[in-house]
């Protein structure tokens, strides 16, 4: 065999499979740079090297019985650099791998009714996987990274589903034996066909978690909405009984003036003033939903006999919608007043600050907190039954924006702190 024979095979293999690895970096997250290139170089030297091993000592024709178990086992370097836990990296390995397939079969098509050569079909491979790759980056990562977030299940039913379409997919065109050198058409339509329907499946299942992320987020809109409707109720009753004992307060004052007591007169006026003032509505922010969140969650730490503290404006030009920066800062104060809940009452404390920077909002809160805190990939772990969500839920409007999140613990504090882009 030549090499240039023994390279078009290799290519023919390795190139999809090497823009699948590179999207599970570019467009679903990788840990670390250093951690990123080990993983591509692991696939690269694994998947050549076995594959020139196996085509060099079986045959090309033998070597494609075992491609596919080849390629699964190369792309599996994705979990050395992947930011999620091993079960949903498979499964989103898996998943992406229809990709692969909607590049790599229809090429395989065209080579066997066009008569293209090995080397030639290597090439058009190498124009057409970056072009697929770019496609991808803008269309299908967003989709796949929510999904990842949002999905709950089992490491065995994850798995299931993608890894029965794959095996189904690479099985056609070699069981039984020449099965696409002597049906093209059908295996390239069944192949494509499986492909589709787990999209398609896929699709539904993308378009109910959003319906679900919205409706979720729309009830804890309105419970925000009523808890600000209960404040703004409370002030408006506290300015009737205050215009009620208005006569009241001037029958009073006018007796001080009428004796003389102009100290006393204006001790109770001072006195007074003092009163209306502390009826008046909170401002922490001029941003109408930041406003409404921080008051809310300023009455739940003085009920719990926590020190609230805030230093923040936020500009206009938020990449975040008000329901976004309202479920952000609702799901941050939540968390924050529970840890709170957990430490002794004369220890207990918030503090929000948020500013504006060269690198857009640098937002950061810190709140006490007991004992250590636990992480996974970054995120901490909930000790609550299913918890976990309202984490989940900042990391995925954070990410959405291209923002960036961290989370850390130290001196008895639980600190959270995000940068959020400006448009």
């Amino acid at each position: 065999m030549s090499p240039v024979m023994l390279a078009a095979y290799l290519l023919k293999f390795y190139l999809p499979g090497l823009f699948s690895v590179l999207f599970r970096g570019f467009g679903l997250g990788y840990r670390s740079r250093r951690r990123f290139l080990t993983g591509v170089i692991v696939y690269t030297v694994f998947t050549l090297g076995l594959s020139a091993l196996l085509i060099l000592g079986l045959g090309y024709g033998a070597y494609t019985h075992l491609a596919a178990l080849v390629m699964l086992s190369g792309g599996l370097a994705v979990l050395i650099y992947s930011t999620d836990p091993p079960a949903k990296t498979i499964f989103l390995q898996l998943t992406q791998s229809c990709l692969t397939t909607a590049v790599s079969v229809p090429l395989n098509l065209a080579r066997t009714v066009f008569g293209w050569s090995y080397p030639a079909l290597a090439l058009v491979m190498a124009a057409v996987c970056p072009l697929v790759y770019w496609l991808a980056l803008r269309c299908w990562a967003k989709p796949l990274r929510f999904m990842a977030d949002n999905l709950r299940a089992e490491p065995a039913a994850l798995i299931a589903l993608p890894l029965l379409v794959t095996a189904a997919v690479y099985v056609v065109p070699v069981y039984p034996a020449m099965n696409f050198a002597n049906h093209p058409l059908y295996c390239t339509a069944l192949m494509l066909g499986l492909e589709l329907i787990y999209f398609l499946f896929m699709y539904v299942l993308y378009r109910n978690l959003l319906t679900i992320s919205r409706l979720l987020l729309e009830q804890a809109n309105a419970k925000l909405l009523e808890a600000e409707l209960g404040s703004y109720q409370a002030s408006l009753d506290t300015a009737k009984q205050a215009r009620h004992d208005l006569r009241h307060h001037n029958a009073v004052v006018l007796d001080f003036l009428q004796s003389g007591d102009t100290a006393g007169a204006m001790d109770y006026l001072r006195a007074n003033d003092q009163a209306l003032a502390a009826a008046k509505p909170a401002r922490y922010s001029a941003n109408p939903a930041a406003n409404a969140v921080l008051r809310v969650y300023a009455r739940r730490a003085q009920e719990r006999e926590i020190a609230f503290a805030v230093n923040a404006e936020f500009p206009e030009n938020l990449p975040l919608s008000a329901p976004e920066l309202g479920a952000l800062l609702s799901n941050l104060l939540e968390n924050a007043v529970e840890a709170c809940g957990r430490v002794e009452s004369a220890g207990r404390r918030i503090c929000l600050t948020a500013e504006t920077g060269e690198t857009g909002l640098q937002l950061e809160i810190r709140n006490s907190a007991s004992g250590r805190a636990a992480f996974e990939n970054g995120l901490p772990v909930s000790t609550k039954p299913g918890g976990g969500t309202g984490t989940r839920s900042i990391a995925r409007i954070v990410r959405g924006c291209g923002g960036m999140l961290r989370f850390r613990q130290e001196n008895g504090e639980f600190i959270v702190q995000i940068v959020l882009p400006l448009r």
